[in-house]
């Protein structure tokens, strides 16, 4: 699957960041699967960002938290991007909520904009 909706602003003009869609992918098969482990390399990407910027309704589940939640299949997590085409999305994701609402359901992408922008201010290391 291609979307070639996000392109980049410099040369070549027309390919996105490599890291645009696979990001995530490759970190987790590289660091959350490898040298980390799967439960600190997920924290930090999670409640570890959250703390740092302030953001006390995020990072951890639990009740009164916003619920941005990913089901993955560790096993199944790939990057699909090449050089060449950078714009295929990674493979192994299941679901995604975002503020509680679907924004993935069983691999394909919805059409739900539940996201918002969050302003913040980073705490002290």
């Amino acid at each position: 699957m291609f979307d070639h909706t996000a392109e980049s602003r410099v040369p070549p003009y027309y390919l996105p960041n490599p890291n645009t869609f696979g990001g995530m992918a490759r970190y987790i098969k590289l660091y959350a699967l490898g040298l980390l482990g799967l439960e600190e390399g997920i924290k930090r990407i999670t409640s570890q960002p959250a703390k740092w910027l302030g953001l006390k309704d995020r990072g951890v589940i639990s009740q009164g938290m916003k619920a941005d939640i990913v089901v993955f299949a560790p096993e199944e997590v790939t990057d699909k991007g090449t050089d060449d085409e950078p714009r295929r999305y990674p493979e192994g994701f299941r679901w995604v909520f975002v503020n509680g609402k679907s924004a993935m359901e069983n691999g394909i992408l919805t059409a739900g904009r539940s996201g918002q922008v969050l302003y913040t201010r980073p705490s002290a290391l």
